[in-house]
């Protein structure tokens, strides 16, 4: 069994390729050949462990990951968690991963392939709301998507937001970085949005003025209690795109418009009906909502094992 740790993985990949073991996630998804239960959630207080499996092309993917928003104020990571690998016909473990860079990872791929897809070649602004490693993914991922001019950022935590700039220029050098001073000043300044908080309450404004013509990533939401959006923005759509079909029943942003009859349930569409030419984009404001599957993991974990195995990166091991 290869054993990857956090430095292992990073030396392992690329973005492009992680980019492609999204999409390819997006295809195995459209074409129905795979065995994917909805996740198991238990949450206690604040704190949530996932369980998710998947099984596909003869692999077999668990990923068991740990939740804990109060980690933040520790200086400890929000998410932890392991990623086992198997070989479906023999049960044998080819790798295990560490839980919380997979996630950061291919969690940034789906964010890039939705800007792929959902925004014009020529967009070159990107705003984020949300300094922590998954908004910092998300940005590292889409300029390989998009030849960006300039990040806006907006956090409450100045000394954060500080040392995620930081961040940021290694990954994405030569691209400029602006800390706004207000959300209204990042919708001003941006043409598309990244929202990456846990947050209960919507983190942008409700100003259906600056909320229009702008297209909206979201990945931070994951309970029905949290919603990213502000409520005034469903009354400008007839339509919003999600990654996969429980998405309906775990995210706020997603659960509010239903509940509330303002989109109905043929109006929430998969991602991959656009990717594969099923449905086209809307004119005007674009949402896309992803909590993440377990398909993801499995695609983005099986590029990163047999990348390592390549470059001979990792540890063996024998249980």
């Amino acid at each position: 069994m290869l054993v990857l740790n956090s430095e292992d993985i990073y030396k392992s990949i690329n973005p492009v390729g992680i980019i492609k073991a999204i999409e390819k996630a997006f295809f195995i998804q459209k074409n129905g050949n795979y065995l994917m239960p909805d996740r198991l959630h238990l949450t206690k207080n604040k704190n949530t462990q996932l369980l998710m499996p998947c099984i596909a092309e003869n692999i077999a993917c668990t990923k068991i990951v740990s939740i804990n928003p109060n980690n933040q104020l520790k200086k400890l990571p929000i998410i932890n968690g392991t990623v086992q690998l198997t070989r479906h016909t023999t049960g044998s473990i080819l790798c295990l991963l560490n839980g919380s860079t997979l996630t950061a990872l291919r969690t940034g791929g789906v964010g890039a392939v939705a800007i792929k897809y959902l925004t014009p070649n020529d967009i070159n602004c990107i705003g984020l709301v949300g300094t922590g490693v998954q908004g910092l993914h998300v940005l590292w991922m889409l300029s390989h998507v998009r030849n960006i001019k300039q990040f806006n950022i907006f956090n409450y935590n100045t000394h954060q937001t500080e040392l995620f700039c930081s961040q940021l220029e290694e990954k994405v050098p030569h691209t400029k970085i602006y800390i706004t001073d207000s959300t209204k000043d990042l919708l001003n300044k941006s043409k598309a949005i990244i929202t990456a908080t846990d947050s209960p309450n919507p983190v942008l404004p409700e100003d259906i003025s600056l909320l229009e013509n702008k297209t909206y990533i979201c990945i931070g939401s994951f309970r029905p209690i949290m919603g990213e959006l502000p409520r005034s923005i469903y009354t400008l759509v007839n339509k919003m795109y999600i990654d996969v079909e429980y998405a309906k029943n775990e995210s706020g942003d997603v659960t509010y418009p239903l509940e509330q009859g303002i989109l109905k349930e043929d109006d929430v569409i998969l991602l991959n009906n656009v990717i594969y030419g099923k449905t086209t984009v809307n004119e005007g404001i674009k949402i896309f909502k992803s909590v993440g599957m377990a398909l993801f993991d499995l695609t983005t974990s099986n590029y990163i094992y047999q990348s390592a195995l390549e470059k001979k990166i990792g540890t063996m091991i024998n249980l």
